[in-house]
């Protein structure tokens, strides 16, 4: 993604070649809006970890800000500033912020645009806001194209109807119209013409999951005692796929989701925990209970309901607890704990609220902890620290030796090799149209460093036949074809890859 806003920053195309392209080929169709934003990160820092998470970053201070602002404007200032210092220190946003993750930046874009929806009465070209923030989101993180249709109903009904939802101001609603119809149409051809739903296709339940379902309806009709009627009206694909999209979307609600291991992707939650803290439970719990005896405020809580009931869906068709695909149920459940905290904060027990934070502040130091000492060094494969350490110094030793050899077995080592050697773009999009023939084998080629693929049988082979000095870098599977080889050891001596040398 980092390179695609480095190639975009120098030639104006992709690293495919595609000028300003909507959507991204090397990401399986990924969407626009990250790899656009993100450039002039990558201008001052350069494609590095940074210069792909300093938008996420940035998004982390935006969505605290806009916490402040929607959450003031529904329940007032106290209450705003509670859930802003909740979502800066809620494990699910700690995460997503130290990652260039495009679901942080849809969150931040997500939540303004809601903002700015709330706020068209008091100025019709808020309106307009709302409509470029939301265009944004659905083309910057692909689940936002299922939940903001579906919860534009719901802001409609809470603000009054249509007559209050749209401006005043003809004009603006011309403006706002046009805008929002070039939006919609250009959402509509990534998805369906551009292959920016490509991954949604591949992993969604109704693929992943159709031959076991198929397995499953023919077994249990083999085997029911019934007639063949019976068994076609109680096994059959629609209940089949229901129960399952059933059990995905409850599943986000789960405690062991929320509370206990999150979706146990090292990647989405690098603290090793629950979405949210413990005693979240308890404060959630007391902020259903704040709209009990407050009947002026039930609208407000049917809004917050349905917007925590609403955002998962989404995640739903892929079956799996995702952190990414899920995050826009983070705000609706921090406006909850808020106002519990709230609510106990006006009982003026000092007891009760001394309890509430040693408690917090017990699993913050944990998490903390995780967040900064363990998950880096446990964790490192997952972010290809591995491919890291082959490019770098591969790239350093490249003038001593005739050939480099790096094997693509190597997990994203062809694209870590173009990233941090800030390989030039245009080199990279003539290898990616066309690759480089050594030994009759197909390879990425930047000067001397052949970045590829050779049969398992035929590799020491194709190693003994170049000509001249050569390094070879490859995976571990690959070290009983070598013979003598070397390992190759990170800056925290953990084995990176293996290295053969003729």
């Amino acid at each position: 993604m980092v390179y695609d806003s480095y190639s975009l920053l120098k030639t104006g195309k992709d690293q495919t070649g595609a000028s300003f392209p909507l959507t991204f080929q090397m990401g399986a169709g990924r969407p626009a809006g990250y790899v656009y934003f993100s450039i002039p990160f990558v201008a001052i820092f350069g494609p590095g970890a940074w210069g792909v998470r300093g938008l996420s970053v940035l998004s982390s201070l935006g969505i605290i800000l806009m916490m402040f602002l929607l959450v003031k404007k529904l329940f007032g200032e106290k209450v705003g500033l509670i859930s802003a210092f909740l979502v800066s220190v809620s494990p699910w946003d700690l995460s997503l912020a130290r990652g260039g993750f495009e679901s942080h930046f849809a969150l931040f874009l997500a939540l303004s645009g809601l903002y700015f929806l709330l706020k068209v009465k008091k100025s019709g070209w808020n309106f307009i806001l709302a409509v470029i923030f939301w265009g944004l989101t659905v083309n910057t993180y692909p689940t936002y194209k299922i939940v903001l249709p579906i919860l534009l109903p719901i802001i409609i009904w809470y603000v009054g109807g249509v007559k209050n939802f749209l401006p005043k101001n003809k004009l603006v609603i011309f403006l706002g119209s046009i805008l929002a119809i070039g939006i919609i149409g250009i959402t509509l051809s990534q998805t369906f013409t551009a292959g920016s739903e490509n991954r949604f296709l591949d992993l969604n339940l109704f693929s992943s999951s159709k031959e076991a379902v198929e397995q499953d309806i023919n077994f249990n009709r083999s085997v029911d005692k019934s007639n063949s009627l019976i068994g076609k009206l109680f096994y059959n694909k629609p209940l089949s796929y229901f129960k399952l999209l059933g059990s995905s979307y409850l599943s986000d609600f789960s405690l062991e989701y929320l509370v206990v291991n999150g979706d146990k992707n090292p990647r989405h939650n690098m603290t090793s925990s629950g979405l949210i803290y413990v005693i979240e439970i308890v404060t959630i719990i007391l902020g259903f209970g704040y709209f009990y005896n407050q009947k002026e405020k039930r609208r407000d809580f049917i809004f917050v309901l349905f917007w925590l009931l609403i955002a998962p869906i989404g995640a739903t068709f892929m079956l799996d607890n995702h952190g990414l695909r899920t995050n826009f149920m983070l705000p609706p459940l921090i406006i909850f704990s808020a106002l519990g905290i709230y609510r106990l904060m006006l009982t003026k027990r000092p007891i009760l609220i001394i309890g509430v934070i040693t408690i917090w502040l017990i699993q913050f130091i944990f998490v903390l902890e995780r967040l900064y000492f363990l998950s880096p060094n446990r964790f490192a494969r997952f972010w290809s620290n591995m491919a890291k350490t082959v490019a770098t110094q591969s790239f350093e030793q490249k003038d001593n030796y005739n050939y480099i050899i790096i094997s693509s077995k190597i997990d994203n080592v062809e694209y870590a090799y173009q990233v941090y050697n800030k390989i030039d773009p245009n080199m990279v999009i003539k290898q990616n149209s066309q690759k480089t023939t050594l030994g009759n084998y197909e390879f990425k080629k930047y000067d001397n460093v052949y970045i590829g693929s050779v049969p398992e049988g035929a590799l020491f082979a194709f190693l003994g036949s170049l000509k001249g000095k050569a390094k070879y870098y490859g995976s571990f599977n690959e070290a009983n074809l070598l013979g003598k080889y070397s390992t190759l050891l990170d800056l925290d001596n953990v084995p990176s890859a293996v290295i053969y040398e003729k």
